[in-house]
C-alpha cells in the first residue's frame, strides 16, 4: 500500500533511448494532473509522470492538508520511482518543485517553472493584473468561494478567470478543461498562504545552486506577466524564456512550443 496521498502516473515513452524522466506538478494548488495533458509530447523523448496531489484526480484524501506535509507527501510519491529526475512545475505547482529539491531522499538534475511567482513583488503583481482584468463574474465567484470554501465554488471562480489564464482564442475550450477538473478546496486552503508566504526565500537559495533552472513565460500572460518572471528569474538564477501564444496556462494555449523550449533547456544541459 502507498503511504502517500498523492498519485504518481508514467505516460507511455515512445522512445526507446530516454533522457531522463520528467516528474509534473500540476498548479492551483488543488488542480489535478488533467490540466499538464499539453505536456505530453516531452513523453516522445524521455518517461513522463504526472501527480496528482493529495484530494484531486485519481488520488486519496488526506488527514492534513498543512503545506509541509503535503511536501512529504508528494516527496514520498517521487521517491517510489528511485531515479534521478527532473521536476517540472505549473504555476503553485512549481513552487512545490522549487522546495523538493532542497529535500534530502530525491536526486533532482533539473528544474522547469512555468508561470510561477515567487517573489512578494510578482505576487502583489499578480494581485494587480487581477484587480485589472478580472471580470465581474470572476469576483463574484470569488466572494461565493470565500464565502462557502469547496470544490464547487472553487471550480466555478477559477473558469471564471478565462482571460487571466488563457490566450483569448483558447478561453472556453480551457474553460471546458477546468469544468471537467476535480478540484480540491482543501488543499487550497491548507497550501496557499504558506506556499505565497515562502516562495520568496527559495530565490537566493536557488540562485546559489548549480541546479539548471529555467523559468518559462508566456508572451501573452496577464496574470504571472512575464516582465514579472523575467525580474524573478534573475533573482533565482534561472535561465528565462518566453512562448509565443502563451497565457499562464502556457502549456495549454502553445504546447508544443512549451515542450520543444523545455527540451532545447534539457538537452543544452544534457539531462
Amino acid at each position: 500500500m502507498p503511504v502517500h496521498a498523492s498519485k504518481i502516473k508514467k505516460i507511455s515513452t515512445k522512445s526507446g533511448n530516454p533522457g531522463l524522466p520528467v516528474v509534473v506538478l500540476p498548479g492551483g494548488p488543488g488542480l489535478s494532473s488533467q490540466t499538464m495533458d499539453g505536456l505530453t509530447e516531452l513523453s516522445d523523448s524521455r518517461d513522463l509522470y504526472f501527480i496528482d496531489p493529495p484530494d484531486t484526480g485519481e488520488a486519496e484524501t488526506p488527514e492534513d492538508f498543512d503545506y509541509g506535509v503535503t511536501l512529504l507527501d508528494l516527496k514520498a510519491a517521487i521517491a517510489e520511482l528511485d531515479v534521478p529526475v527532473i521536476l517540472l512545475g505549473h504555476s503553485f505547482g512549481g513552487i512545490w518543485a522549487a522546495h523538493l529539491c532542497e529535500s534530502e531522499g530525491l536526486d533532482v538534475r533539473a528544474l522547469v517553472c512555468l508561470s510561477v511567482p515567487f517573489s512578494e513583488r510578482s505576487f502583489l503583481d499578480l494581485r494587480k493584473q487581477y484587480e485589472k482584468h478580472a471580470s465581474a463574474e470572476a469576483f463574484a465567484g470569488e466572494k461565493k468561494f470565500l464565502d462557502n470554501p469547496n470544490g464547487a465554488t472553487l471550480s466555478a471562480w477559477t473558469q471564471e478567470l478565462g482571460r487571466l489564464y488563457f490566450n483569448e482564442t483558447n478561453i472556453e475550450r480551457g474553460k471546458e478543461m477546468l469544468r471537467r477538473d476535480n478540484f480540491s478546496a482543501k488543499l487550497f486552503l491548507g497550501c496557499m498562504a504558506e506556499g505565497a508566504l515562502t516562495a520568496n526565500a527559495l530565490l537566493p537559495k536557488l540562485k546559489a545552486s548549480s541546479l539548471p533552472k529555467l523559468l518559462l513565460a508566456g508572451e501573452a500572460d496577464l496574470y504571472t506577466t512575464p516582465q514579472s518572471q523575467e525580474q524573478d528569474a534573475e533573482l533565482g538564477g534561472f535561465e528565462f524564456a518566453t512562448v509565443p501564444g502563451g497565457a499562464h496556462f502556457v502549456h495549454f494555449d502553445s504546447p508544443s512550443a512549451t515542450c520543444a523550449a523545455i527540451e532545447r533547456f534539457l538537452s543544452g544541459h544534457a539531462v
